[in-house]
Parts: C-alpha cells; structure tokens; sequence
C-alpha cells in the first residue's frame, strides 16, 4: 500500500513539474531535491547551465552524498566557522549515508579478490567459470544488459544479466530523476551497490526534525569508453579517491526530515532548492580543461607602466586582465600565460585561480603604487614595450587563446606617456590583432568606479593632465 501511494505521489509530482514547465519561466535553480511522507527522498535535477559545461560529457556522472548532520556537528562546535569545518569532515568520505546516481547505479563487476563483484540476474551455474568471455546470448547483444566480469576467486568468466546496469550520461535529458538509496555508512560505492536494492532512501530510521547535509556532485571521467568494460567505473575516477575527491560539487543543501502521519489529506514532505549550477564549485580545484578556443581573451593590458599626478611614471605598475567569454566558471589552476614576462618565461597561475562567468581576473606586477587591488600579482610581469605575441594555455598546453601583437602594442596616450591601457572595444567578440583594442580614457564607462582600484595619487582628472588612465577589474 506504501509503495502504492509513493507511485502515485510521484506522477502527481511529475504531472505537477510538467505543468510548471509549461507556465511558467525555467526556474533560477538547478531542480529540487523531494522528500516523501515516509522519508524516501528523491533528487530531480534539471540540465540548465551543466549542460554547456565542456567538461561533462557521456562519461560523466552526477551523485548525490547525504550525511548525517550528527555525525559532523560536535566535533565543529566549537569552530569559529563550523560550517566550512563541518564541509572538510564531510569530505573525508568516512560517512556517507545515502547516495544517488544519475547513471542507473546498477551492478558491475571488477573482482581482483572479493573485491565488490556483481549480482547478476541468471548466473552460470556454480562451477561454470569459463576461462574465455563467452559469446553474448541472442537478443543480448547490449554489453549493458549482459554482462560478464572476470573472477580471480573463481578463475574465469561469470556472466549473467543486469537488470540495472549503469550507462553513459545522457545528455539529452532535460531533467535526471536520481532516487536515493543507502550507503553501507563507509561510502564506498561498491559495498553499497551490492545491496542497494534492499533499501530506500536513508540507511536507518528516520524521525521527524532528523537533519542531513546533501551536495551533488560531478565525477567528470567517471565511466570507461570501452563498450565491453564490465566493471564500467573506471578505477582512477574521482569516486573511488578517499577523501573523496568530485570534480565538481554543488554548495551544501540542509535536508530536515518531515514525517507525516499516511491518509487521504497528508501533503508532501519536504521540498529543497539545488543550488544553481554557477555556484557549484571545484573542490581541490581541479583545472577545467577541453575549453573551446578563444573561451578566455586578454581583456586589457597596460603595457607601458603608471604616471602618477606629478607625473612620476613607475614601470611596475604593468598588468593584463583575463575575461572569461563562457557562461561557466573556469578553473585556471596551472594556466600557462606567455608573453606577459621577460623572454620565453611564462606566467604560470596557481591553484584555486576561478574565474567567474563573464567576469576577469587582473595579474599585476606589484600594487600599492597605482593600484590598491589585483586578483593575483606576480613580480615577474614585464611586457615588453614594443609588443609580442601573447597566449593563454590551459594546464595540458592546449592553446586557449593567442594574440599577435609583435608589430606593436595599442593604447599609448597622444603624449608618449605611460598611463593608459589598451582595452577591448568589445569583450563579446575575438580579438585578432592589437586593433580590436582602444585606448583608456576618462571617458569610458565605468571608468569613475575605478577610483577604488586606483590610488588617488594616480588618478587622472582628464585627458591631458598627468595620472592613470587604466580599469583594472572590468571587461
């Protein structure tokens, strides 16, 4: 009777959800995570924003971690931040309560010794272990159905059906459906594949006012290419890495648990936003890599050095601007810049460098003189003043962006002296040469705001009069 009710619970909430879409605009989050009257919880993820990310392809995979909010509370309590505390603990992967998977969590094989082999529906016999991978049967040519994995125990072959295989990520999908089943309590995906049939939802009972943290996450390249891998995780993935280590993760989604008494005027249990996808972020930050070219551009570049107001110039004040063109956050740990640095030197950005969505990072030589903020400043900026070709590499080496300006820089004021940049006329569009940009003014917009990023001491008044002429911190 349970189950009975919970199914038509879902295809009112399913009708409902279609509805919604049909009237309403696309909601600024990334789905809802439900929670049934009897504790069961359900993730509904839509595909908005991820599906543009370059790095989620078919191999990917979304889960869902839940902890216990007891396990991680008292151990932070007394922690000046016992949220970011709480994050750390929880990503040791030591208690993970439940799991859900946008793949299919089905069985897969992978048995160096005992090591978590599947349950398959209609086993050879015991004893039968064929020392070569027999033939699939008739009508099970799909190596997702059908599977066999290669037993060290047994030494050979056992082969069977999977009802619940996993599959690549389909990205058509507008909306994954991801149930969640328990965890064996040491979060190790394998333990609880073997069984996660015997359970719903949270791996205890549940009250009401039982708090859990829930986060989803991406494993980028989590799912073997080859079609005949039977144990389809690959062993290097981000999922079996301890402390877990997801590529991509969403911020925490407090889950309090609402039980309500089974009848005809119960109402659903609880309903939680999934943070939109552009907060999500990198933990360990993972470099992004397979961008499409020309993703970052130089923004601007003040090539030639500051001038103060006495007309004092100062050669490292230099500094280049990055504008990220995507609708994603990039991460550039171990970007390579060449060009901005003496000789064949590169710049090479550091771990945990995001740059957001349509926003820049500035690199500086130093600050304090013209400038009283940078992103990141690294004393071994030095442009050179008659121009060079200039690129951004991602950390593979892959040519991100390059720019041709060996013939000469744009962007000297009419007087000769070092004070302006040269600026993009439009970030929206792909630099070529040194002519797609103009050079600063008092007059370009925004230019005003920039009297917070540029000492007062070097703050043009106009035009003419000596100063900086530059805006650090805007496409």
């Amino acid at each position: 009777m349970r189950i009975a009710i919970g199914g038509i619970a879902l295809s009112l909430f399913f009708l409902v959800l279609a509805c919604a879409n049909h009237q309403a605009p696309e909601p600024s989050n990334q789905g809802r995570v439900f929670q049934y009257p009897d504790g069961n919880i359900t993730v509904f993820l839509n595909n908005r924003g991820f599906k543009s990310d370059p790095n989620i392809s078919r191999r990917s995979v979304f889960i869902a971690y839940v902890f216990r909010r007891a396990d991680y509370g008292l151990e932070c309590a007394a922690d000046p931040e016992p949220e970011k505390c709480e994050s750390k603990l929880i990503f040791r992967n030591e208690k993970i309560d439940s799991l859900a998977f946008s793949n299919e969590p089905g069985f897969y094989g992978y048995d160096t010794q005992w090591g978590y082999s599947p349950i398959l529906v209609s086993d050879l016999a015991q004893g039968d272990f064929p020392a070569t991978r027999p033939p699939d049967p008739e009508g099970m040519q799909d190596p997702d159905i059908w599977q066999c994995y290669y037993s060290n125990f047994h030494g050979g072959y056992r082969c069977g059906i999977n009802n619940n295989p996993i599959r690549y990520l389909d990205l058509s999908l507008s909306q994954f459906h991801m149930p969640v089943y328990a965890a064996d309590g040491k979060g190790f995906p394998s333990t609880y594949l073997v069984s996660y049939n015997k359970f719903q939802s949270l791996n205890h009972p549940v009250q009401d006012g039982n708090r859990f943290f829930m986060y989803l996450a991406v494993h980028y390249e989590a799912i073997r290419e080859d079609s005949l891998a039977e144990n389809r995780f690959l062993a290097s993935s981000s999922i079996f890495q301890r402390p877990v280590v997801p590529d991509l993760i969403s911020p925490r989604i407090p889950i309090k648990i609402k039980l309500l008494a089974e009848g005809p005027y119960d109402a659903a249990g609880s309903v939680y936003d999934i943070p939109d996808f552009r907060l999500w972020y990198h933990p360990g930050c993972a470099a992004t890599t397979g961008l499409a070219a020309d993703s970052l551009v130089f923004s601007e570049i003040l090539w030639s050095g500051s001038q103060n107001t006495d007309g004092v110039a100062d050669s490292q004040d230099e500094f280049f601007e990055i504008y990220n063109r995507t609708a994603n956050s990039i991460v550039m740990s171990g970007y390579r810049i060449q060009g901005m640095s003496s000789g064949s030197s590169e710049i090479i950005l550091p771990d945990c460098t995001i740059i957001e969505p349509n926003g820049v990072i500035t690199v500086h030589r130093k600050t304090g003189a013209a400038f009283n903020t940078a992103n990141l400043v690294f004393s071994t900026v030095a442009i050179a003043n008659s121009g060079k070709v200039i690129r951004i590499r991602d950390k593979n080496n892959t040519v991100i962006h390059e720019l041709d300006c060996s013939a000469s820089w744009s962007g000297r004021g009419s007087n000769g002296t070092p004070k302006r940049s040269m600026q993009l006329l439009n970030p929206n569009t792909v630099p070529t040469s040194c002519n797609n940009y103009v050079t600063t003014s008092v007059d370009d917009t925004n230019y005003a705001m920039k009297s917070i990023k540029i000492n007062a001491s070097h703050l043009a008044a106009d035009d003419t009069s000596p100063g900086t002429v530059a805006t650090p911190g805007f496409p």
